[in-house]
């Protein structure tokens, strides 16, 4: 049920219910000059309804995602309770249904949107671990990095893991990854690089750091490989705390 699928048959206030307060003025809700048959009910707002007007005003409200029920008269703003709907707008059980299950979803999926800003607001991404932001909202520094050195002398910090147990779970291929991703390429390296730890070549994408061994400080070697073996290229990896 949406907007346009509220009850075919008009709803109409029955004059002896005494529980409405009836007034003799035009419906101030039938925007569209639909002319609705009922008697006008007041509002708490002071503004007077039909069931219908209000029902198709409701169901506008909830199909542009909003599930807090405000009048539709300009400079008015008052929000109606749920309860004060259902009884004015006369909701059918079908009505009802499909108002409480369009509130709930709508309710749900804010929560959630909030949810996610809350996490964006409180963690922070480091290449391949989320860390959370210190309450001072400067972002926390892994503690396990690595540098590389360019082939002019410079040292690049490239961010490994918050701790050596994350620093272990990585792969070799995530760790190529974090090397290539340095600003510029400074490390340049191609299908012919290989990586060497304590004279071991390290040539299985898919194995994790730990895997080979690698402690925080170790120094890993780039070399290029070439017919009979490595050829050690001017550039080095370190990794530091």
């Amino acid at each position: 049920m949406g907007g346009n699928d509220v009850s075919k048959m008009e709803k109409v206030y029955n004059l002896k219910d005494t529980t409405f307060k009836f007034v003799d003025r035009e419906d101030e809700l039938d925007f569209f000059y639909e002319g609705f048959d009922s008697p006008r009910a007041e509002m708490s707002c002071g503004h007077a309804v039909t069931p219908m007007s209000l029902t198709n005003w409701c169901c506008k409200l909830l199909d542009e995602g909003k599930n807090r029920f405000v009048c539709g008269m300009t400079g008015c703003n008052k929000e109606w309770s749920y309860e004060e709907v259902c009884k004015m707008a006369l909701l059918t059980p079908e009505e009802k249904e499909y108002f409480e299950t369009t509130m709930k979803f709508i309710a749900d999926r804010e929560r959630l949107k909030n949810t996610k800003l809350k996490e964006e607001h409180t963690m922070v991404a480091q290449g391949d671990v989320i860390v959370p932001l210190r309450s001072s909202g400067v972002s926390h520094r892994p503690v396990v990095q690595v540098k590389v050195k360019s082939y002019d002398g410079l040292e690049l910090p490239v961010d490994l893991a918050e701790s050596e147990d994350d620093m272990k779970i990585l792969t070799l291929r995530q760790f190529k990854d974090k090397i290539q991703r340095l600003p510029g390429n400074p490390a340049q390296m191609t299908s012919e690089t290989t990586l060497t730890y304590a004279g071991k070549r390290l040539d299985s994408d898919s194995k994790t750091l730990g895997e080979y061994g690698l402690k925080p400080k170790a120094l890993i070697q780039m070399v290029v490989t070439v017919h009979g073996g490595f050829r050690d290229r001017d550039t080095t990896i370190t990794s530091s705390s």
